[in-house]
């Protein structure tokens, strides 16, 4: 069965449990600044948005390796929003 959303706030939303769980993994690691919306916006910006047909799994797999680095990266650059 697919699953699709039809919106942003709609896909954040589900992945927020998984965005948690990554956000705490950050935090023990050194990084208590970063936050769900951080790594949300990284991945959308810098992964998702030139992929398609993803499935849940998929996103699910990027969100548990992103690196602080990479959230770094896009925080440096004022990307946030």
């Amino acid at each position: 069965m697919a699953v699709s959303f039809h919106s942003l706030e709609e896909l954040y939303n589900r992945l927020f449990p998984v965005l948690t769980v990554r956000r705490d993994e950050l935090d023990r690691m050194g990084y208590p600044y970063i936050k769900e919306i951080d790594i949300f916006e990284v991945l959308k910006t810098n992964k998702w948005n030139t992929r398609m047909h993803l499935t849940l799994t998929d996103l699910v797999h990027d969100i548990m390796n992103i690196t602080p680095e990479e959230i770094n990266d896009y925080l440096e650059r004022g990307e946030t929003l």
